[in-house]
Order: structure tokens, then C-alpha cells, then sequence
């Protein structure tokens, strides 16, 4: 085998060994995407449960919460200024995952599962009413995404759903 034969080979080897790397390499960006995504879901899960579950376990604000869903008007001052802090953060936080879902970042039936919850809490008399006063602080895409299904679905209200949510329990009580 002469000089030129012996070229020939390594740049056949180098070829395959490029090719190679390159399979690799797509391989480890697939597997780093997909520990990613679950890194968001888990991450999200943790907010969004968080989010959701601490003034209702809390004695002070659960029963503003339940009022606030029947008649926001009803609220004073403060428990309006608190239940826009507590509706916001939950809608900021649907709106982070309706993002990640259009980067492609994020499970779609997750997405669908918080949608669903969202549209249900709009459902409840002081939800919409809140949501109609503050919508325009939301991204425009979103609040265009969530618009459109409203008009197509119709939601049970969380507090039919969850009757700890309704100001009734609170009055019963």
C-alpha cells in the first residue's frame, strides 16, 4: 500500500469518525431536550401546586378567595389588591407554560390540563370579573389563546367542581 492508498483510507476513517460524532451529538441534544422538558413540567408542577394550594390551606385568606369567586366587587380594598396578587401569579404562571408550549418546551396535555383549570376559574362570577378588569396586563397572545377557547368551551366553574371554592361553604360554616 502506497502513500496515496494509505490517504485515501484515513480520510475514509476520518469520514466515518465525523459522521459518527455527529450521530452522537444529535443524540445528546435530543436526550438534553427531553430532560429539559421534564425539569419544566416538574418545575411548573411545583409553582403552579404551590400557587394554587397555599391560600386555600391558610385559615386568613381561603375565605377572601371564596368570596372574591362569587362577587369581586364584594371584596374591600385589600382583599382586592391580595386577590389580584393571587389570580395574577396563577395566570402568570399559565401563561409561562402557554410560552414554553409554543417554543415547543413544554407537554401538550399539561398545557391542556392548565388551560382547562384556568377557564374553569374564569367560569366562577368574580374570576371573569377580575379577568375582564386585568386581561390587557397579559401577553396578547395568550389572552388571545384563552379568549378563543372560552368561546368553545364551557367550563364547569372550579367552585361547582371544588365546593371548598364557593363562598356558600363559607357562609354554611
Amino acid at each position: 500500500m502506497n502513500l496515496v492508498e494509505l490517504g485515501a483510507v484515513g480520510e475514509l476513517v476520518g469520514g466515518v469518525a465525523v459522521v459518527a460524532t455527529l450521530v452522537y451529538l444529535a443524540l445528546q441534544v435530543r436526550q438534553s431536550n427531553s430532560i429539559e422538558q421534564a425539569e419544566t413540567h416538574r418545575s411548573f408542577i411545583r409553582d403552579w401546586n404551590e400557587a394554587i394550594l397555599r391560600p386555600l390551606t391558610d385559615p386568613a385568606t381561603a375565605p377572601v378567595l371564596r368570596r372574591a369567586n362569587a362577587d369581586f366587587h364584594a371584596l374591600t380594598e385589600d382583599e382586592k389588591i391580595w386577590v389580584f396578587g393571587y389570580y395574577g401569579q396563577v395566570i402568570l404562571l399559565a401563561q409561562q407554560l402557554y410560552t414554553l408550549n409554543r417554543e415547543e418546551r413544554a407537554d401538550r396535555l399539561l398545557v391542556e390540563q392548565i388551560d382547562d383549570t384556568v377557564l374553569s376559574a374564569l367560569a366562577m362570577p368574580g374570576v371573569a370579573t377580575w379577568w375582564e378588569h386585568t386581561r390587557s396586563l397579559f401577553s396578547p397572545p395568550y389572552v388571545e389563546h384563552l379568549e378563543a377557547r372560552r368561546r368553545v368551551a364551557t367550563p364547569v366553574a372550579l367552585s361547582e367542581v371544588y365546593p371548598a371554592l364557593s363562598a356558600a361553604v363559607e357562609l354554611s360554616a
